[in-house]
């Protein structure tokens, strides 16, 4: 009888210390590297409930391949160097009250891309941004957390950003931390990160100082990005002024 609570004790004991190695592996291996990623430069903002203006005034809106949006104010002028018509990517450029290479008030672009964060998430690429990820099954992580899309990511990102893991965590949970933070820190700019809700699905990504307000918006896998930039010591543009831009957005269908 002694034999056979000695034995099953054994077994225990070694259960128990090969779980807790294979766990300390694990937690090792999948550790956030602060050092090269930088530790979580971008900040949550808060989630902007946008209402999409019905009746806009359409003698005044502009229309970029199927999208409408409101012309701005001031003289606009489209620089075609900095613009780009075909590929994954196309967008205009326009710089706003420009007297010369150095003075003028602020730059505005749209455009429309075939990538978004989904993509570069839930990619086979070891390689992001120059950064070396380790393995690991990142559509079936995403998969499982329920991540489908841009606004998924974001949302998943900000909620989970001080998050904190130890062997005792899952090991998908351990693995999630550590793909979720490496790939925030990695591809996200530093910057105040805003979620778009309401009629439309989007993000914004303002930085520290308000210089710049990036603007990515979808409907449905469409993907079209708006900047804002203030040019330096100006303040031409405002959190404000991009909410109000996003409400006369219309989607051609």
């Amino acid at each position: 009888m002694k034999k056979n609570i000695t034995i099953v004790v054994f077994f225990i004991f070694t259960f128990i210390l090969t779980w807790l190695g294979y766990k300390t592996l694990i937690f090792i291996n999948y550790k956030v590297d602060i050092e090269k990623i930088g530790n979580n430069t971008y900040q949550p903002g808060e989630v902007l409930k946008i209402i999409r203006n019905v009746d806009p005034d359409q003698s005044t809106m502009i229309k970029f391949i199927d999208v409408y949006y409101k012309d701005l104010e001031g003289n606009l002028i489209l620089d075609k160097d900095e613009s780009k018509e075909e590929g994954p990517e196309v967008y205009n450029t326009y710089y706003i009250e420009k007297e010369d290479e150095k003075n003028y008030l602020a730059t505005f672009k749209v455009g429309k891309s075939d990538f978004n964060l989904y993509d570069i998430f839930s990619s086979d690429e070891i390689f992001v941004y120059g950064f070396q990820l380790k393995s690991l099954n990142r559509k079936k992580l995403l998969d499982k957390y329920n991540l489908n899309n841009d606004n998924d990511i974001v949302r998943y990102v900000i909620d989970h950003r001080d998050d904190e893991v130890s062997i005792f965590s899952g090991t998908d949970e351990i693995k999630m931390n550590y793909f979720m933070k490496t790939f925030a820190g990695t591809v996200i700019p530093s910057s105040i990160l805003h979620p778009i809700e309401g009629d439309y699905k989007g993000y914004i990504y303002v930085s520290n100082t308000n210089l710049y307000y990036e603007v990515h918006l979808f409907n449905d896998s469409k993907h079209y990005v708006f900047s804002f930039i203030n040019n330096k010591g100006q303040d031409y543009f405002n959190l404000e002024d991009v909410k109000e831009f996003i409400k006369n957005v219309q989607f051609i269908e």
